[in-house]
């Protein structure tokens, strides 16, 4: 047995995949610390190759919202949930050939596509390359995981460990923020971030309190569709109390674009559901509203640190006033891109651009007085940082994507496809404000809205290879 592995293609694949990395370790005279990452990385892909399919697929649902890992490239996390994609992708290549590709999974594709074009104009080349790397990760993740996907079991199976992982990231956040106000408890959970004015917010594993706030997000609307398909209201029930948890978790992550995007998504849930639920609606809400009242209350007489601020955070009158910083940077921010977007309109100045724009200190003087605007490589706002990276082609591209999504027939079969669209629809209210829909989860999370789709074409027979679609 063992030397029929060693004869084996995977065997082979493993022995070329050390030789290649021992042999950049040794050509590029890398110090000891990258070495043992990239030995570090080696072993880890020796494990994950090993492991089979099914393995990995649990592995990377649940693993798909840690956000944060000790091994950084460019200034980015090489995520767990990198690593196991990649490896996916690596053992399904055999079934390239075979694989019906529906358009959707066309479109994501387009989505890497679309950064190229602008490659004259790229002048943070490193910044581009992550990001469009990070991109071709992401499209190629969902099609060699959705086409593992066949069977709707094999759905349902999946998307239930991708909704505890969401869980998992959420108690631990409130796990770490309590630990916070413990003595010790920062030493076995991990440091909150530091908001504005002392307010300590939870970030789980995940490298921002913002994106904290949208998986609470996400395991809200889980648990609300979840309690709503349930026949009869228990107080007490499972989804019940994860509907309270996430609520609560997601008010001390004080993002408020989050927030704003739960409100806007419940009252779309609730248009789109168009039942009688008016009865179980009040239990739902007076319930979980009850219980943030409560601790809410309890966090006053006990003096949370910052608690006086989070009020202020929360109160739509006092917002303004308590994080004007905030405000004005994304003003600056918005008016960067658009004057970016009028130089190449078309297809952008690439992947990365506005994110590389926003950190120049002549950029601060012009759009914000001398005050920094917001940093980053996902930026302020969802279309104009599409607008500026990727030009019209790219938001034309993001739109026939996102309505694709939208679009998706829901053939009864898989009931929580209601929920995706609401989750969807409601992160790119929060997109609006806090762009992180290249976020790795929010890509993962797509996985089964595609596989439905695939789903839905191979059962309606309207699948399609890459050269039918071309050729007609």
């Amino acid at each position: 047995m063992f030397t029929a592995w060693l004869n084996s293609s995977t065997f082979k694949r493993l022995f070329l995949f050390l030789i290649v990395a021992f042999s950049i370790s040794i050509i590029a005279q890398l110090n000891t610390k990258i070495s043992f990452i990239i030995i570090a990385i080696t072993f880890l892909s020796i494990v994950c190759f090993i492991l089979p399919i099914n393995v990995l697929l649990y592995l990377l649902f649940f693993t798909a919202s840690i956000d944060i890992s000790p091994i950084t490239i460019y200034d980015t996390y090489l995520r767990p949930w990198q690593i196991i994609a990649t490896i996916i992708i690596l053992k399904s290549i055999p079934l390239f050939k075979k694989i019906k590709l529906t358009k959707l999974m066309l479109l994501v594709l387009l989505m890497f596509i679309i950064f190229l074009p602008s490659i004259p104009y790229v002048k943070d080349m490193s910044g581009f390359l992550v990001l469009t790397f990070g991109q071709l990760l992401l499209s190629l993740t969902i099609i060699f995981v959705a086409i593992q996907l066949n069977e709707k079991d094999m759905i349902d199976k999946y998307y239930k460990v991708f909704q505890y992982g969401i869980y998992f990231i959420i108690f631990f956040g409130l796990i770490q923020w309590i630990g916070y106000h413990i003595p010790g408890g920062t030493l076995i959970f991990g440091m909150p971030k530091a908001s504005f004015a002392g307010y300590i917010r939870p970030r789980s594993l995940l490298n921002e309190p913002d994106w904290y706030g949208v998986v609470c997000l996400i395991g809200f609307f889980m648990s609300l569709g979840k309690m709503v398909r349930n026949k009869k209201f228990y107080f007490c029930s499972k989804y019940n109390i994860f509907l309270i948890i996430c609520s609560i978790a997601l008010i001390l992550s004080a993002v408020r674009a989050a927030i704003l995007g739960v409100a806007i998504g419940t009252i779309i849930f609730f248009i789109i559901k168009k039942i009688n639920l008016l009865h179980k609606f009040k239990m739902i809400f007076i319930s979980f509203y009850l219980i943030i009242f409560l601790a809410i209350l309890v966090m006053s007489i006990i003096k949370i640190t910052g608690y006086n601020t989070l009020l202020d955070r929360l109160n739509p009158y006092t917002t303004y006033n308590t994080n004007i910083a905030a405000i004005t940077s994304r003003k600056g921010s918005l008016n960067l891109a658009w004057d970016m977007f009028k130089k190449h309109p078309i297809v952008g100045n690439g992947a990365g651009s506005l994110g590389y724009q926003s950190g120049l200190i002549e950029n601060w003087l012009l759009y914000n007085n001398g005050q920094s605007l917001t940093i980053g490589r996902g930026n302020v706002n969802l279309f104009m940082t599409t607008l500026a990276d990727s030009g019209l082609i790219g938001l034309i591209v993001l739109l026939i994507f996102i309505m694709s999504l939208l679009s998706i027939k829901n053939t009864g079969e898989f009931e929580y496809l209601t929920d995706l669209k609401v989750i969807l629809f409601s992160c790119l209210v929060s997109f609006q404000f806090s762009n992180g829909f290249r976020e790795g989860f929010i890509w993962i999370m797509l996985v089964f809205m595609v596989a439905i789709d695939r789903y839905n074409k191979l059962h309606l027979k309207e699948d399609i290879t890459i050269n039918e679609y071309i050729n007609n």
